[in-house]
């Protein structure tokens, strides 16, 4: 690229992750405003290797109860918000709505915004009492400590589509000391925001905060599955196995369809007792825009003596080049168009992927490896049974990108439907919105009794009450309109 010419390519977004929310639930999993706090515990090594009692409880807001899955990714998007803002110099993080409700991939109805207010609330009451838990990165040592989050918050009541077109920096978030020190402690980590926001399960999200703080500097990780599912993921305490994989497993897919992980087994211990492994996908190599990234001729010639091929092959090719090869391979390809060093680079990921296939066992392990990777340089000898393996993950890359895109296109349909059902919702409650006291008491009424469950038989709610319940209760909401849609459409 000339040194003149701008780049039109947007840096990717970096955000941080808070290491010690990392570590538990912090988000409830099922809304639950009966639930005001929740403790988590298990036994883990200490620093020095000793085994300890790591235990942490969480309140939440009186009314509203413990945070859920948009609580967390409020905190993670003002997290970010404020590395940019001030560099964790400043513990008071300025924002506009409509913005911050971009920044998570959320939608723009008032049904957000709504929720966005009350995550701030709820993010204002959270408290969290950390038992030998809590890092201190200055002390380096597990300490009990108390935090809050937010110290206040202000928002700016924009409505509707003026929220796109208010003033920035009208409504704030100020961290409390406690909580704003740990993040100028610096125990955060970069966290691949774009990335993390463009994940559509909330469970795939947590799950990919968890690994990518292990996955540090290892490829691999295993946890006992109900330890990950009940006291990382905060899914409900003594579920069946069968239903914990379920969850699991979905949130896994995600991740390797995204290529955050290569794949994920399961390993039975004994009877209901089960590992889990995680493993990295290998990352691909950094594609620079507009131009050809070319392996340098050292480089390239010091793999082929790193691979034991001899000095005088490698001397014979530095100073002949292509006239080093076989004619009928100078015949095969057209040098003037292809480098040598292309040529040689390739040939090199060939001998790599034959010898990986001959320790899995499924072709003939290599014996001498400079001779046999020359030969395939020089005289271009790619096994028959290398390319039937080659169209074999061909094949299975094809079934996989079917998949995908099958996978999208549900996806796509899902996050249409929702759409429709947000605007019918919408619809819905401005009729609902007009109707007298009298008539929602008596709809609130008939819909319990023909409600699929019976728990909300002794439901007591006052008529102000109704609609708040509805927007946070979605299958009750259904059977509501389905009632109000019966009554007036007669």
């Amino acid at each position: 690229m000339n040194k003149n010419q701008k780049s039109t390519e947007q840096p990717k977004r970096q955000g941080k992750d808070d290491m010690n929310l990392v570590e538990f639930p912090f988000a409830s999993i099922r809304p639950d405003n009966d639930k005001k706090f929740a403790t988590f515990s298990r036994e883990e090594k200490d620093p020095n290797g000793n085994t300890i009692q790591k235990e942490w409880t969480i309140e939440g807001h009186i009314k509203l109860g413990l945070p859920i899955p948009s609580t967390e990714d409020t905190l993670l998007a003002i997290i970010e918000l404020c590395k940019e803002q001030s560099n964790f110099k400043s513990k008071t993080v300025y924002f506009n709505r409509a913005e911050l409700l971009n920044r998570m991939n959320y939608g723009k109805s008032q049904r957000y915004y709504k929720r966005l207010e009350k995550d701030l609330q709820i993010l204002k009451a959270v408290s969290i009492e950390y038992k030998n838990s809590f890092w201190h990165n200055q002390q380096k040592q597990l300490l009990s400590r108390g935090v809050g989050i937010v110290q206040e918050y202000q928002i700016y009541n924009e409505k509707g589509r003026k929220a796109e077109q208010a003033p920035l920096f009208k409504s704030f978030i100020m961290f409390t000391d406690s909580y704003f020190e740990s993040l100028q402690d610096q125990y955060i980590k970069n966290l691949d925001s774009e990335f993390y926001f463009s994940l559509t399960f909330h469970i795939a999200k947590k799950l990919y905060r968890i690994l990518d703080k292990r996955f540090y500097n290892q490829p691999s990780f295993f946890f006992d599955l109900r330890e990950l599912a009940e006291n990382f993921l905060g899914l409900t305490q003594n579920q069946a196995t069968k239903e914990i994989k379920k969850t699991v497993t979905k949130a896994s897919e995600e991740l390797v369809r995204r290529g955050f992980l290569e794949r994920y087994d399961y390993r039975k211990i004994k009877t209901g007792k089960y590992q889990i492994w995680f493993y990295k996908a290998k990352k691909k190599p950094l594609q620079l825009p507009k131009e050809k990234t070319v392996t340098s001729i050292p480089d390239i010639f010091k793999i082929l003596l790193d691979k034991n091929v001899s000095q005088r092959c490698v001397n014979n090719l530095i100073k002949n080049k292509e006239k080093a090869l076989a004619d009928f391979v100078i015949e095969k390809y057209d040098f003037t168009k292809l480098s040598i060093e292309d040529y040689v680079s390739e040939r090199i990921k060939i001998f790599d992927l034959i010898k990986e296939l001959g320790a899995e066992g499924k072709m003939k392990k290599i014996e001498n490896d400079g001779a046999y990777l020359w030969n395939l340089i020089c005289n271009d000898e790619i096994p028959e049974s290398y390319q039937r393996q080659i169209e074999e993950k061909r094949q299975i890359e094809e079934n996989r990108k079917r998949e995908q895109t099958k996978r999208q296109q549900e996806e796509l349909e899902s996050k249409k439907s929702e759409e429709v059902e947000l605007q019918q919702r919408e619809e819905f409650f401005k009729e609902f919105d007009k109707l007298s006291d009298d008539i929602k008491l008596e709809l609130l009424e008939i819909a319990k009794k023909e409600h699929q469950t019976k728990k909300y038989e002794k439901l007591k709610l006052e008529p102000q009450e109704i609609k708040e319940f509805l927007e946070e209760r979605r299958t009750f909401y259904f059977t509501f309109s389905r009632v109000f849609k019966e009554k007036f459409s007669q």
